[in-house]
């Protein structure tokens, strides 16, 4: 991959964290789901940053993260919460067939609604 797309897919997924973190603060209140959904995109916003994890790699794990804790602390997301989550999971499937054995890798995900 060529620098300007993985620097253009750097800043793409540090958008995608920061645009739903920022979503998720107001609603933070009481639920401790919140919480720990927070603590998940600032450590992938910090490893993104820092070029520890690739974008892709990153987006797929804070997915996978974000509805685990959800489900867990049955920590129900607002609609344009959820469309900012599905941005995040469309941007973390790779093309091509490698991209889709990936995909296959991927742990089991559920639908919070």
């Amino acid at each position: 991959m060529n620098k300007k797309k993985q620097t253009a897919n750097k800043q793409k997924a540090l958008a995608l964290f920061t645009n739903l973190k920022t979503l998720l603060l107001p609603q933070k209140a009481d639920d401790s789901g919140y919480d720990q959904i927070i603590a998940v995109l600032d450590r992938s916003i910090d490893r993104v940053s820092k070029d520890s994890q690739t974008p892709e790699n990153e987006a797929r794990a804070v997915y996978q993260n974000i509805y685990k804790i959800a489900l867990v602390e049955k920590t129900k997301l607002e609609p344009t919460a959820l469309a900012a989550l599905k941005a995040i999971e469309t941007f973390s499937l790779s093309g091509g067939i490698w991209g889709g054995m990936n995909t296959l890798n991927t742990a089991n995900t559920w639908q919070i609604l």
